[in-house]
Formats: C-alpha cells, structure tokens, sequence
C-alpha cells in the first residue's frame, strides 16, 4: 500500500478518535480547575469561611475570597496530609501571608501576617 494511502488512513482514524473523544468526555461540560492549587482554591471559596478570634483581618469574607483567588499556595509550607483537617500557605498579591484550614465542612482562617 503507498505511502499516501497508509497516511490518509492514518488521519482519517485520528480525526474520527478526536471527534469521539470530543463528543463523549468534553462536549456541553463546564471544565473543573485542574491545577491543585486552582482546585484548592474553589474548595476554600465554596464553602463558608470563618475567621478565628485571634486573626486581625482588613478584609471581609467576601474580600476574601477575592483575595484567596488571586494568591499563590506554598504546598512545600502546607500540612495537606493531617487527617481531620488540611492547612495551606499561602500569600496574596498584596504580599499578606494567609494560614488557612479545611476541615470536612468548615473553612478558617488561622493566620494572617
């Protein structure tokens, strides 16, 4: 068989898998974030978030939520594998320093420089 043949059999097989693969897992689905720290992100976002007595915050929770969305997690600071609850590092644009714990249902924030 030539070599162009062989080629536009090739194509036509990958285009086909493609459009499959397109049709079946991606078509009228609203992506997830797939980044960790993007997925981190909305876990704190979507659930409600407190603040503890002995943080001095300028921000509401709203602010907040703002401001964890535009920050960068330090997963080499973070205690991500304690069992009932995760604490994440991270910092803000503004260069604030945020400690924040998830627990199953809970969001708080434990530290704030």
């Amino acid at each position: 068989m030539p070599f162009g043949r062989r080629l536009m059999y090739f194509m036509f097989g990958l285009t086909l898998g493609c459009f499959l693969v397109w049709g079946m897992l991606l078509r009228n689905r609203d992506l997830p974030n797939w980044t960790p720290s993007d997925r981190v992100k909305e876990e704190i976002t979507w659930k409600e978030i407190f603040i503890s007595d002995s943080v001095q915050m300028p921000w509401d929770s709203t602010q907040l939520a703002d401001a964890v969305w535009s920050s960068n997690i330090h997963f080499d600071k973070s205690v991500v594998r304690d069992a009932p609850c995760r604490t994440y590092e991270m910092t803000t644009e503004d260069m604030h320093d945020l400690s924040i714990q998830i627990c199953d249902s809970v969001v708080t924030v434990v530290g704030f420089e």
